[in-house]
């Protein structure tokens, strides 16, 4: 066991590292594997059956714990040395290296029919006759694919196989579709391995279209040479809310999980709903990550489309906004992550499973060849030489026989992974631990306002305070003038997230003034000044179609901030939404012309304010939160070098107290600007006194004196 001040410096080593050299630092010379063992809270024995590399397929349960590089991971031998290994992440599910058989079957027959029915229209049937061909498939059995210029179709289709001793019997059932707008298509149907002695297949289409389908038929099979794992995860709920026509659902999302696609399911029957993927949390891009029509239409064939694909998220949760329009929102959703799931390709030892016992062999529980180590986000991220042999680069030459095998890393013997348990190694202390110290005293009176913060056990020493819109009103626009200190007035570092959230609160509203042709609203804030982006209006009113103006409200002059014309049809009961580039201001103004039309009374107006977050690193304890000085300088910490990894990981909320004046406001000495100011004036006043006191004792004195 290593005594606690050397796993102290060693863990303190390894995390300078980690943030000093940034994600692509070296490998760890040699004998820092005990530095490594401490950084990973969980393991899991590996098991192989063979010699040589093979691949180690990464579960959910691995990705939810790691970092999305995969750099808090590490693979050590039974002997405990550290093994460099081969990552290959995947690339999606667009790109798919493949050898395809292709063979157009004859077709012996064909028969059409129309099928009447008392329920419903009739139904047209077409019965086709196909040779099966004597070419043994590569991958065991045929995908059979239908070719048809048909713009768009839907119908069910049945093959049936002959069989000697029971005649014919169907052997697969299922729909084929194309649509239009946008396009969707489903135009083949994999087979099941078929009897040697089968040389002929019946295939038969049904659908209510009056026009024959007329396909033309190919059997096609493919071999993956480098597959991609499809791995579902759900994600769990957190937040769900209905506004102006739709639905926004906020989804968990472990910081691990790089999602390629994103699932919908739901039990609504038929629906087609406009859907987007937007990052949330810190880090988050401003950019939706996806966005896609998804859509389910419960006829005969149940046909459907619930994936859209995903740019790399950066954030911790997603927030999904459904269309609905004047649908209601779907039923019983949920969603899951898709993503393509790593394998790593390791060098590990088998260990011997058996040993000689007199005579006789007796037969051993199975070693592990080595442990996996991973999660905590605290290591850097390796180097190995193996990098350099991508699985996704041809090889040419003297390496093809090592392309091959990167490439058809499939066929290569997988490594078991055992149970998952905490690493009896970790020392679970803070991973900001070195950013838990006290920082540089600062003069509490300079500060107008405050709060008490009050701060209870962070697994990783990192706190989240979000600000709220009365903090925002007294700091200064830049937010340079905000600071953490502890009881002796020490300040604690921080970072901050300019935007993580969005509040919608409710505004008042006042018909200010009404002149012939237009009305004038002034729109009050809950707190003044504060930045918004959007105002979501409701009214009685039915119909209304009018041009408007929306200024900011300043001392001398209004700005204006949009424009455009608020409309409402017959029969929309939605709201309306003002979207504009984010403003900090003290007030708001609608200017709307009327015309000849009375005033348009409003029922309600809401605001949507982007909030920032504050995280700090710091102990248990009691803190404030110090806000209102107008000469603060923009402070500067260490914390900041290392924001990717303060921000990956887990954060707590601590309590605070309301806003409130600082009772340490009084005589500002500061800092030496300050104080030098002070002493200038205070010595331009003596000198003024001291003028005017041998003024007085010349002007009193006796003349000739």
């Amino acid at each position: 066991m290593i005594p606690a001040l050397r796993r102290t410096a060693l863990l303190l080593s390894a995390l300078l590292i980690t943030f000093l050299t940034g994600p692509v630092a070296g490998r760890p010379a040699s004998g820092s594997v005990a530095e490594l063992e401490i950084l990973f809270p969980k393991q899991a024995d590996l098991f192989v059956g063979t010699s040589g590399v093979a691949r180690l397929p990464l579960t959910p349960e691995i990705l939810a714990e790691c970092r999305p590089d995969l750099s808090d991971l590490r693979i050590f031998d039974a002997d405990g040395n550290e093994v460099p290994y081969l990552a290959d992440t995947g690339s999606g599910f667009d790109r798919k290296l493949e050898v395809t058989q292709w063979l157009e079957p004859e077709v012996l027959g064909i028969e059409r029919q129309e099928v009447h029915r008392d329920d419903g229209p009739a139904l047209q049937r077409e019965t086709f006759r196909l040779a099966v061909p004597k070419v043994t498939p590569s991958t065991g059995h045929w995908d059979l694919v239908f070719h048809s210029r048909a713009r768009e179709w839907v119908r069910t289709v049945e093959v049936s196989a002959p069989n000697p001793a029971s005649g014919t019997r169907p052997i697969i059932r299922g729909s084929l579709w194309r649509l239009s707008g946008p396009r969707r298509e489903r135009v083949r149907l994999t087979l099941p391995p078929l009897d040697s002695s089968v040389r002929e297949l019946t295939v038969q289409l049904e659908g209510e279209d009056p026009t024959p389908l007329d396909p033309t038929f190919a059997l096609e099979s493919s071999v993956s040479v480098d597959p991609r794992r499809r791995i579902e995860v759900p994600l769990e709920e957190v937040g769900r809310r209905h506004e102006d026509g739709r639905t926004l659902v906020d989804l968990d999302k472990p910081r691990g999980l790089n999602a390629d696609r994103l699932r919908l399911s739901t039990s609504t029957s038929s629906y087609h709903r406009r859907v987007e993927v937007w990052d949330e949390g810190p880090g988050r891009s401003e950019e939706a990550l996806g966005g896609a029509n998804l859509f389910r239409w419960n006829s005969r064939a149940d046909i459907q489309d619930d994936e859209l694909a995903l740019r790399r998220a950066a954030g911790d949760r997603l927030r999904v906004v459904i269309e609905d329009g004047d649908s209601p929102p779907l039923d019983n959703l949920q969603f899951a992550a898709v993503l393509t799931g790593p394998v790593l390709l390791v060098d590990l030892k088998a260990p011997l499973r058996a040993e000689n016992a007199g005579t006789e062999e007796t037969l051993l529980p199975p070693r592990p060849a080595g442990v996996l180590r991973f999660g905590g986000g605290r290591a850097f991220r390796p180097n190995y030489d193996l990098s350099a042999m991508s699985p996704s680069l041809p090889a040419y030459g003297e390496t093809v026989e090592i392309g091959l095998d990167l490439a058809e890393a499939h066929r290569l013997p997988t490594i078991e992974i055992g149970p998952i348990v905490a690493n009896p190694q970790f020392d679970p202390r803070p991973a900001l631990g070195f950013a838990l110290r006290a920082g540089a005293p600062l003069d509490r009176g300079a500060f107008s306002h405050r709060r008490t913060v009050a701060v209870d056990a962070s697994p990783e020493g990192l706190n989240r305070l979000p600000l709220q819109l009365d903090d925002l009103a007294v700091a200064r626009r830049d937010l340079a003038d905000l600071r953490v200190v502890d009881d002796a007035g020490n300040q604690r570092p921080y970072l901050l997230e300019p935007r993580a959230t969005r509040l919608s609160l409710d505004l008042s509203i006042t018909l200010d003034q009404a002149k012939s042709g237009s009305s004038r609203y002034v729109l009050t804030l809950p707190a003044r000044p504060a930045t918004l982006d959007r105002l979501i209006l409701e009214s009685e009113v039915p119909f209304f179609d009018r041009p408007y103006r929306l200024f900011a409200i300043g001392d001398a002059d209004d700005t204006l901030l949009t424009e455009g014309r608020l409309v409402r049809r017959i029969g929309d009961p939605r709201p309306l939404t003002l979207a504009f580039a984010a403003q900090r201001v003290d007030g708001l103004a609608l200017q709307i012309d009327d015309g000849d039309d009375a005033p348009l009374a409003w029922s309600s107006v809401r605001g949507r304010f982007p909030v920032p977050q504050l995280f700090f690193a710091a102990p248990v304890g009691s803190y404030e939160l110090l806000l209102g000085d107008a000469e603060a300088e923009t402070p500067r910490y260490e914390l900041e070098t290392v924001r990717n990894v303060a921000l990956s990981i887990e954060s707590a909320l601590p309590t605070i107290g309301p806003l409130e004046p600082n009772p340490n406001r009084g005589f500002r000495w500061g800092t030496g600007g300050r104080l030098s100011r002070f002493l200038l004036w205070g010595a331009m006043g003596l000198a003024v006194l001291v003028l005017i006191a041998l003024t007085l004792r010349l002007a009193r004195a006796p003349e000739g004196a």
